[in-house]
């Protein structure tokens, strides 16, 4: 289904795609792919015409009393009873099709609701917004999956506000102007109008070439940017050598933590402590535009290509799929909207990247350092600044919260006790007292940038998510699968090739699905054969980039979904529709 490689993913099936208890080896498994393969995103995953869930159904119309079922076939359809009755209710006068076709959704997420339920571990990682839980439902037929995203009250079931939650389902408005003055430091007022009248002498053509002089210069802004630019960073402010530190990598990622890239910044802010710390990406940068191609079923590029790409595809998809619901533009419209859409996020999502660092959320809490974003338009050299990240608060809460609530291990959990009696201190973002200059500078506002899917309400149910499942109504049962994902995005973080969040060769996500599917006899081998194989995941990596449970349900709200899985899906439906046609 995702054209992944056997152990990129951690396949937990059965009929039905249930959690029926809080022990046992379903959950035992779940929680061993986050604790110990570091799993960031687990998927419950429904699909069409399931057995079981057309069983509760006909249960349903035929009053049928499910204790008098023979052997254990009557429990398992006691855990899917419920979202049976509620689709039945809730479209009444629906053909048996579509009211199956809806309590496979509502089953997804009950499914959701219960893994939170039973789980400490699920509950803790939902609850500091470290893991996501996503719904989907794919087409038996076509193999097509239809994301549903998180369930649509997750805030409830966790018992807090998920402010990130929020900044990820919500459509993304692009920055139109900032007040570079307002609240800011006097050394980056400073900071910031030398890059503005170096970057307009640019632009101008009134720039020139700057010897080295050998002096020890302090440098006053560090900027992050894009290898690919086609001019040296340095000219687009005309600075004189020294005046800022230039970390350049391709698409502008800040990339991961202890890797060289990351370890430089966090370097030069101990080592000088400029008063500015620049994210600067390109208006048309072909590092996003191959993202985006990516996501739109282009061959799967090599490894070292996706490393990058995952990156950016996080910021892509939520792009792609906030563009593609405004009926109201053309195709050249929507191309534009997207392209500054991923623009905006992928500077945005970086950010959230260096802010996952202890290091730089200390200074740029209290001020002492700007974290700021800026556009570079191609072609003219043009640098428009949008700012801070508008969730910049909410961004270092929450990691602030997922250091302390994992300080003892990634088995930690948390008491079901009230929020607010847990909160300590340090979950707050305070400010102290800044002695540099003449003023204390405010921090912006917080937030993570995600992949997110702009999906229709669900009827009866609210907003939706989607994942898949593994069981048709007439395939003959096989013996249920363990399998593991490592793909490079992590949710949302992540996501795994995953979108937020995971890494290259290391599984992040892993799914809940049904027993009794056999996509090797349904799709050609080369686009299916991995959700059906064996496999052992712990020789080939230390963590799992996802876990698959099967199940699914709608939204109209955007979902969350990881984004190397919506890329691997339509990647896969394209080949097989090219391969039919052929």
């Amino acid at each position: 289904l995702f054209d992944m490689r056997p152990g990129d993913l951690f396949v937990l099936r059965n009929a039905g795609n249930t959690c029926a208890s809080n022990k046992g080896s379903l959950i035992g498994s779940a929680e061993y792919s986050i604790t110990h393969l570091r799993t960031k995103v687990l998927v419950i995953t429904g699909h069409t015409k399931c057995g079981a869930v057309t069983a509760a159904v006909e249960a349903v119309h035929n009053n049928i009393d499910l204790s008098s079922v023979a052997g254990s076939i009557g429990t398992l359809l006691a855990d899917i009873i419920d979202a049976a009755k509620k689709a039945v209710a809730t479209i009444p006068n629906a053909t048996v099709v579509e009211q199956v076709q809806l309590a496979t959704k509502f089953n997804v997420f009950n499914t959701i609701k219960k893994l939170i339920q039973y789980s400490d571990i699920v509950y803790t990682g939902v609850k500091v917004e470290e893991l996501q839980l996503i719904g989907a439902v794919y087409n038996i037929f076509s193999g097509e999956i239809e994301w549903l995203g998180e369930h649509p009250e997750i805030e409830k079931l966790c018992g807090r506000e998920m402010p990130m939650h929020r900044w990820n389902s919500t459509p993304y408005n692009t920055v139109q102007s900032w007040d570079n003055k307002s609240g800011r430091s006097a050394r980056a007022v400073n900071a910031i109008r030398m890059m503005e009248d170096g970057n307009t002498r640019f632009v101008t053509g009134r720039w020139h070439y700057k010897s080295p002089t050998g002096l020890d210069v302090t440098p006053s802004v560090i900027v992050l940017g894009g290898s690919e630019y086609r001019v040296p960073i340095e000219d687009l402010f005309d600075v004189d050598p020294g005046r800022i530190i230039v970390q350049r990598v391709l698409g502008s990622v800040a990339g991961m933590q202890e890797r060289t890239a990351f370890s430089s910044i966090e370097y030069s802010i101990a080592r000088w402590a400029p008063p500015v710390l620049l994210v600067l990406v390109e208006s048309s940068s072909p590092i996003i535009e191959a993202a985006i191609k990516q996501l739109r079923g282009q061959y799967l590029p090599l490894a070292p290509i996706r490393v990058v790409l995952n990156h950016v595809m996080v910021s892509a998809l939520r792009a792609v799929q906030q563009a593609e619901k405004n009926s109201t533009l053309t195709s050249a419209g929507q191309e534009l909207l997207i392209t500054q859409l991923a623009t905006e996020l992928n500077c945005l999502y970086s950010m959230e990247m260096m802010l996952a660092s202890k290091n730089i959320r200390d200074v740029v809490r209290t001020g002492e350092v700007e974290l700021l974003a800026a556009i570079m338009e191609t072609g003219t050299g043009k640098i428009r600044f949008i700012g801070p990240h508008p969730r910049q608060d909410d961004v270092i809460r929450a990691a602030d919260l997922r250091e302390r609530t994992y300080a003892a291990g990634p088995a930690s959990i948390l008491s079901r006790e009230d929020w607010e009696n847990y909160l300590p201190s340090w979950a707050m973002v305070e400010r102290r007292p800044f002695m540099a200059d003449d003023a204390e500078p405010t921090t912006g506002a917080t937030g993570s940038v995600g992949t997110t899917a702009l999906l229709k309400p669900v009827e009866g149910y609210g907003h939706a998510a989607r994942c898949g499942t593994s069981e048709g109504a007439n395939a003959p049962p096989r013996t249920p699968r363990l399998a593991c994902p490592v793909f490079p995005l992590r949710a949302i973080a992540a996501l795994t090739p995953l979108i937020l969040a995971a890494l290259l060769a290391l599984p992040s996500f892993a799914a809940f699905t049904d027993a009794g599917t056999r996509p090797q006899e349904r799709f050609p081998q080369p686009f299916g054969a991995a959700s059906s194989s064996m496999v052992n995941t712990v020789d080939r990596s230390p963590r799992t980039s996802a876990s698959w449970v099967g199940g699914a349900a709608p939204s109209d709200r955007p979902a969350v979904v990881p984004s190397h899985l919506a890329h691997q899906n339509h990647h896969h439906h394209h080949h097989h529709h090219h391969h039919h046609h052929h």
